[in-house]
């Protein structure tokens, strides 16, 4: 290229080795900064109680503000059900949560008697195992919910949040009133999601992996939606009149070994296209000799309620 009398030559092969050394060095520190802002997931405000229209206008209000220059996207459903919630849980794209629903912490009834801890949907389902499903890239859960931190401290000493030791909870160990609770964890998000941390080390082991298939009876015109739990551990999710095997159904070795009561439990989703139809039954089988589960029946039917199948486990 000739212009004002100087000559350019850009080929790599006029620049001195130093300078190119420079050169691909700036570019690859350029390439490790653009990686590390590259993912900027969703930030999902998910709510399960029954809300007047003003009450959702607030919450979404607070909630956009808070968010509306962080980079993310921003993701709102309310009156969600296990399946929403089980999409939300197990997605990559998930990087924070806030979750608003009714919940209570194990209490004393009367002596021989224990109320669980429960967090509950809008439909009544106890989901509260759903928050041991933990993606890569989630960073922060806020449980906006009374007594919701006994739930927490129990998952965590059962092992459930050791993979996973730079995830931030928030949650309360008292009653709180819905506007003032959901202030401070919407600050708690920020200030989480602003904040540079150092990597932890996670304690994992090999998983332990199950298959699982759902088949119908022969009478069964439908099958209901439901999910699966052993311990704390929601083992995945069959949607409505769905068969298939589970994908990906696995558990961290050492959760596993924790578990004290490996029996399954299979309970029906309850939600607004909630059917009252059979539940099939499940055939659940590991990828090593560890035991195996049989259904608790009786003639080949499940005995108990209609809205959920023990599988009990025996060791080999």
């Amino acid at each position: 290229m000739k212009g004002d009398g100087n000559d350019y030559n850009f080929s790599p092969l006029n620049l001195s080795s130093s300078y190119h050394s420079r050169m691909k060095a700036f570019f690859t520190l350029i390439f490790i900064l653009a990686s590390s802002f590259a993912f900027a997931g969703e930030i999902a405000l998910l709510t399960s109680l029954k809300l007047s229209g003003g009450n959702v206008r607030h919450l979404e209000k607070k909630f956009q503000k808070a968010f509306q220059n962080s980079g993310h996207e921003l993701v709102i459903h309310h009156k969600v059900d296990p399946k929403t919630l089980y999409q939300i849980m197990t997605s990559e794209n998930t990087e924070a949560i806030i979750w608003v629903s009714h919940a209570a912490g194990e209490q004393d009834l009367k002596p021989g008697f224990k109320a669980e801890d429960i967090i509950l949907d809008n439909w009544g389902n106890d989901v509260k195992n759903f928050f041991t499903l933990i993606p890569k890239n989630l960073k922060f859960i806020g449980l906006v919910g009374c007594q919701a931190q006994k739930i927490v401290d129990g998952f965590r000493s059962r092992g459930n949040y050791d993979a996973h030791p730079d995830l931030e909870i928030m949650s309360f160990d008292k009653k709180v009133r819905l506007y003032s609770a959901f202030d401070k964890t919407i600050q708690a998000a920020v200030l989480s999601l602003k904040t540079p941390k150092e990597p932890k080390v996670p304690v994992v082991g090999a998983p332990v992996e199950f298959s699982v298939e759902r088949v119908s009876y022969e009478d069964s015109a439908s099958l209901q939606a439901g999910w699966l739990e052993v311990g704390d551990q929601v083992m995945g999710f069959f949607d409505l009149n769905a068969t298939q095997p589970l994908a990906q159904v696995a558990i961290d070795e050492l959760v596993f070994e924790k578990i004290e009561r490996k029996n399954m439990k299979f309970y029906r989703a309850h939600s607004e296209t909630s059917v009252e139809e059979s539940m099939g039954k499940l055939n659940i089988t590991s990828s090593s000799n560890i035991g195996t589960w049989s259904l608790f029946a009786k003639d080949g039917r499940p005995i108990g309620g209609k809205d959920q199948q023990l599988y009990v486990f025996k060791r080999p």
